[in-house]
């Protein structure tokens, strides 16, 4: 997340409040991986869910920043040389409250 001035926010208090979907038995796809800053790691979705069924778009993740931000925009660094680890069809929702009901 960057700040007004475009600068990035300091993840210190950063935390995952929700997400519906982390790979953390075949390889470490958590979803903390997603704010920790090392380029190198990597929230992945779980391709088949418990049921043996294939996890369907979209997915979400919420992320509580800690306090109380001004946010102009947002960063993130795809997969280094995956085809699929590009966000697409993405939608960001900024507030104070919580949610972790799918947005229409």
């Amino acid at each position: 997340m960057l700040d007004v001035n475009g600068a990035p926010i300091c993840r210190g208090d950063w935390s995952i409040a929700y997400v519906d979907s982390e790979e953390c038995i075949k390889e470490d796809g958590s979803a903390e991986n997603a704010i920790n800053g090392q380029t190198s790691d990597f929230w992945h979705t779980e391709p088949i869910n418990s049921d043996g069924k294939t996890r369907n778009h979209p997915h979400e993740l919420v992320i509580d920043l800690g306090s109380e931000q001004k946010i102009s925009g947002m960063r993130y660094t795809p997969i280094s040389g995956a085809s699929n680890a590009r966000i697409e069809g993405y939608r960001v929702y900024i507030g104070n409250d919580i949610t972790t009901s799918r947005q229409p």
